[in-house]
C-alpha cells in the first residue's frame, strides 16, 4: 500500500502529491481500502486519519495513520461469512447446493462512531433464514462479530419493507433500511421470504397457532433491537424500540412482562420475605447497562414511554394506575 499526501492549503486541487509513508505489506491482495479523516487532535490540532484494509484472506485491520501509524484492532470476516452460509435454509423444492456458497461482501465501513460495520449479501436463489442481506458489527472487547440486522423477524408486527421515518436517525435504523431493502426486492408479500414451517422452527412455536407465532416473533424482534441498539450506543434507537416493545406487550395484555419491565427499570425486586426492595442491579443485562451507556432516565422512561402506551388498553387500567402511583411516590 502506497500512501500519498498533498498541499495542506489547496488540497488535491493543487495537482501535486508526495509519498507520505513507506510501502505497507499486507497478508494478501487488497480487497477493500478506505481512508477516513476523523476529529482533530486536542493537543496538536491535526486531524486523525483512520485506514481500513480488507485482504483476500478475509482478514481486516484498522489503523490510525496520523499523527503516528498505529494498529487499532484487527480480525477476520470469515466467522460472519460462515454463519450466514450455514444459516441458509433452502426450499424443499430446490435441488442444487447453493447453501454451500459463501455470501458476497456488500459493504464494510468504519463509521464515525468508531464501529466496524459489515454487510454481507447471499446470492442464493432461495432466501436463507436471516434474509439476503445481514449486517454485523465487530466487538473489539470480545473480538467477535455481532449480528445487528437481518430478516429473521419477518413475522413480527413491526417488521416492514418501508424505509424508517426520517425522525429515526439512529445507526441501527440506517442499517435496518439497507437490510430491509433486500426483503423488498426478494418478496412482494409479508410471508414470501421464509415458509411458515421454517419460521415455526426458528421460534419453537406450534405452527398451527399463527397468532402465537406472531406475538412471540414481535416480542423477540423488539428485544433483539433493544440489545443491538445498546451495542451501537444509539439512544434514539433504544427509546424507539422500547416504546414498540411496551406497545406490543400492552396490546397483548401481557401484565407479567410489563410488571417485570417496570420492576427492572425501577431497580425493584421482591425479596424472600415478600417485601419490595430497591436494588442497584437487575437481571436483564441491557437494562442494567442502559443507564450507564445511554444515560437513560429510567423513571422518565416509565412515565413518558410505558404508562402512555399502557393507557391504550383499558383492561390494563388498574396496573397503569399502580405504576403511575409508584412513579409519583419515587419522584416525591
Amino acid at each position: 500500500i502506497y500512501l500519498y499526501s498533498t498541499s495542506p492549503s489547496l488540497g488535491w486541487k493543487s495537482g501535486l502529491a508526495f509519498r507520505s509513508h513507506p510501502p505497507f505489506v499486507m497478508d494478501g491482495s487488497i480487497v477493500r481500502l478506505s481512508l477516513k479523516e476523523g476529529d482533530k487532535n486536542k493537543d496538536s490540532g491535526d486531524p486523525s486519519v483512520d485506514m481500513l484494509v480488507l485482504t483476500s484472506h478475509g482478514s481486516f485491520s484498522v489503523f490510525t495513520m496520523l499523527p503516528v501509524p498505529k494498529l487499532q484492532f484487527k480480525g477476520t470476516i470469515m466467522p460472519a461469512m460462515n454463519q450466514m452460509r450455514l444459516s441458509a435454509s433452502l426450499r424443499a423444492t430446490q435441488r442444487n447446493h447453493d447453501s454451500a456458497m459463501f455470501p458476497e461482501l456488500s459493504r464494510i465501513v468504519f463509521t464515525d462512531s468508531k464501529h466496524l460495520l459489515l454487510i454481507l449479501c447471499h446470492k442464493s436463489k432461495s432466501t436463507p433464514i436471516g434474509g439476503l442481506l445481514q449486517g454485523f458489527v465487530y466487538n473489539c472487547d470480545m473480538e467477535t462479530w455481532i449480528r445487528i440486522s437481518d430478516g429473521r423477524f419477518i413475522f413480527s408486527k413491526f417488521f416492514s419493507s418501508i424505509p424508517t421515518s426520517k425522525l429515526q436517525k439512529g445507526l441501527l435504523a440506517k442499517v435496518d433500511d439497507v437490510v430491509r431493502s433486500s426483503s423488498r426486492r426478494s418478496s412482494s408479500n409479508r410471508h414470501g421470504a421464509v415458509s411458515i414451517a421454517s419460521a415455526a422452527e426458528m421460534y419453537y412455536i406450534n405452527e398451527d397457532d399463527k397468532s402465537s407465532l406472531q406475538n412471540f416473533a414481535t416480542k423477540s424482534h423488539c428485544e433483539d433491537r433493544l440489545a443491538c441498539a445498546l451495542t451501537l450506543q444509539s439512544k434514539a434507537d433504544f427509546e424507539h424500540w422500547l416504546r414498540l416493545y411496551v406497545r406490543a406487550l400492552a396490546l397483548e395484555g401481557d401484565t407479567a412482562h410489563l410488571r417485570l419491565l417496570v420492576d427492572m427499570l425501577l431497580h425493584k425486586r421482591v425479596s424472600n420475605d415478600g417485601n419490595d426492595d430497591i436494588i442497584s442491579e437487575t437481571t436483564c443485562w441491557w437494562m442494567s447497562s442502559a443507564e450507564r451507556v445511554l444515560d437513560l432516565d429510567r423513571l422518565g422512561a416509565v412515565e413518558k414511554i410505558i404508562i402512555p402506551e399502557m393507557t391504550k388498553n383499558r383492561s390494563l387500567q388498574r396496573l397503569t394506575n399502580e405504576f403511575a402511583t409508584e412513579v409519583r411516590s419515587l419522584q416525591d
